[in-house]
């Protein structure tokens, strides 16, 4: 509320006993600080300061508001940092989904460092296929990659935490038996290995500087990420960046 914004403001001026020293300590520009506790004054209906360029005196109604509102000012203070120092630590018990080809290589040694850096916490890795359901797979929060994220509902907030770009490749076997693609329509007609998050990904997305073209393949062999070779040599179209999302529902209803 801005009225308690507004006490905690008087109070840090009654304590300095100076416009310019409480400004100064509070972080803002003096006029700020004026029109704010001139604000006060108008809602509480006194005048709280006396003032003058040369002394800084209390009306009797600034004493009694002084005297009232330091101790509420203080107890705010605390709670604030209390909740501030709860959020800067993680613990407990935390259920987390993740594609499975990304678990092991990617997040399952962040997770580790996690849990060396909070004693406290411990998470569990749960492998997920397609879009995840936090609610009937009971997860805290759930990692996702793709183009683009489709929440179900308000309930559900999402944040991108990364991202990685995706590439042609092909082997020198298939180069030295197949005709030399020279656009990329003709992917179209070519056996090809789609790569699996929950569901093959068919329809490339290529870009090439300000170039894109969308190609429709038959995805005749299906791969993980992780299952594919990582020494082939790349093409020069790419796929765009894909996102990875955390998704994290804000009160499932478990106890």
């Amino acid at each position: 509320m801005r009225f308690l914004a507004d006490l905690a403001l008087f109070v840090e001026v009654a304590n300095t006993r100076n416009f310019g020293k409480a400004a100064a300590a509070l972080g803002m520009p003096l006029s700020t600080l004026s029109r704010r506790i001139s604000a006060l004054e108008r809602e509480l209906g006194f005048q709280l300061i006396h003032r003058s360029s040369r002394t800084f005196s209390l009306t009797d109604a600034g004493r009694t508001c002084y005297e009232q509102s330091k101790s509420l000012v203080a107890e705010a203070k605390r709670i604030q940092e209390g909740v501030a120092g709860m959020a800067s630590k993680t613990s407990g018990h935390i259920r987390v989904g993740v594609p499975f080809d990304l678990a092991q290589t990617i997040f399952v040694p962040l997770f580790a460092r996690s849990i060396l850096a909070n004693p406290g916490s411990s998470i569990e890795v749960v492998s997920i296929s397609g879009h995840p359901n936090l609610l009937t797979e009971s997860l805290d929060l759930a990692i996702w990659v793709g183009h683009q994220l489709r929440l179900p509902d308000s309930s559900f907030w999402s944040r991108r935490i990364g991202t990685f770009e995706r590439r042609l490749f092909a082997s020198k076997e298939f180069l030295a038996s197949h005709r030399t693609i020279q656009e990329p329509q003709q992917l179209a007609e070519q056996p090809c290995i789609c790569l699996v998050h929950g569901e093959p990904l068919s329809q490339w997305e290529l870009h090439r500087g300000r170039e894109h073209r969308s190609v429709k393949v038959d995805g005749s062999a299906t791969r993980t990420p992780s299952e594919c070779s990582q020494d082939s040599q790349g093409k020069e179209w790419a796929s765009p960046c894909y996102r990875i999302f955390l998704l994290r529902i804000q009160d499932s209803g478990r106890g």
